[in-house]
């Protein structure tokens, strides 16, 4: 395969990273970037012998890359941080639902009856 096609596959695989991202598919997410990993392992290897013309083609596809991979992590940031979020609420509702239960614990408490005297 030749430096560029590997160059377009990466960038293939990061536009699909893009929509994985989206639909939260993480472990998809995981898969496409070890598969880009190692295209770009490939491709890493094969520039020294391309020639001139191939290597400035190279240079505009890995800047395309990189620009998606700079929109990739600020989505993966908002990600993040919707789930902290989500976690931080869960977090805050089973402290006020402990903190109910534990109001029924004490001597004078009232109890919970089931209606059957």
């Amino acid at each position: 395969m030749s430096l560029l096609a590997r160059y377009e596959e990466a960038l293939e695989l990061t536009k699909a990273q893009t929509l994985a991202i989206r639909a939260e598919e993480w472990e998809n997410l995981a898969e496409l970037l070890a598969s880009r990993q190692l295209c770009l392992e490939q491709a890493a290897g094969a520039i020294s012998s391309a020639a001139e013309r191939e290597k400035k083609e190279a240079a505009v596809l890995l800047g395309k890359i990189s620009h998606l991979d700079e929109a990739n992590q600020k989505e993966l940031v908002v990600k993040k941080n919707m789930v902290r979020e989500e976690l931080g609420e869960m977090n805050h509702a089973d402290q006020a639902l402990g903190g109910y239960r534990d109001s029924f614990d004490g001597p004078d408490s009232p109890k919970f009856f089931d209606g059957a005297y």
